[in-house]
């Protein structure tokens, strides 16, 4: 079977990290953990370090996940390497993981709480966006042949890179797989911001970004502080 090392990139996670942990020691011992923080400033490192979790941090200039991927990317020896987002809360796909010759694959999804909305939300994006299109976002927990990831460089702004690596894959015609068996994630960005303004949010941006009407910084600090599109 295919080497896979699982990767977690972190900025400022200190609350979520002691589920994490729970989380990935519930993984086969012999898929290699590397975190990789592109520049905490609360105590997210001093966490992983007292939980002996191998770790690499740099302080980075508008981090984003791919750019913190990038961090660590060269250290990892394995044939494939699975981006695994904190918001993954559990997953009993990765315990019985088979890669076959597969480039790369991803996994449906469910949140960790319920509500008709969110549970609707669940279905669209599992039966429309992943089985139907076989596409993903991090949070289907990714996991790709290891030199193809490393070809995909980190861009400024940092903002919708899985949605290129996936646009990027899928026009290339890459050997895909998607797994039946789901990940669960976090609700608490919905929690957050509601989840009706968080699920209309992520739509106008995907469409804003189809479309090309907005820029990407833009529509970066949409996603991040929840603003209306200005002029600048």
């Amino acid at each position: 079977m295919p080497s896979l090392t699982i990767l977690v990139p972190i900025l400022n996670e200190e609350s979520q990290l002691p589920l994490l942990f729970k989380t990935l020691k519930n993984y086969p011992r012999e898929y290699p953990i590397l975190f990789c923080d592109g520049g905490s400033k609360d105590s997210s490192i001093k966490l992983i370090r007292e939980s002996g979790f191998n770790y690499i941090c740099k302080q980075l200039d508008n981090p984003s996940i791919l750019k913190t991927i990038h961090i660590g990317i060269e250290q990892i020896k394995s044939s494939y390497t699975l981006i695994h987002p904190v918001d993954i809360v559990a997953s009993k796909a990765l315990t019985d993981l088979q890669i076959m010759s597969e480039d790369y694959g991803f996994f449906p999804k469910r949140y960790d709480t319920g509500g008709t909305l969110l549970t609707i939300q669940s279905i669209l994006l599992n039966r429309v966006r992943s089985k139907l299109f076989n596409k993903f976002v991090w949070t289907n927990c990714l996991y790709i042949k290891t030199n193809l990831l490393k070809s995909f460089i980190p861009n400024e702004v940092g903002f919708l890179e899985d949605i290129k690596i996936c646009d990027y894959l899928r026009k290339n015609s890459f050997r895909t797989r998607v797994h039946r068996e789901k990940v669960i994630v976090s609700s608490r960005r919905y929690k957050r911001s509601g989840v009706i303004n968080q699920v209309m949010r992520n739509y106008f941006i995907m469409f804003a970004f189809r479309t090309g009407l907005g820029d990407m910084q833009k529509l970066k600090n949409v996603y991040s502080k929840g603003r209306i599109l200005r002029s600048s």
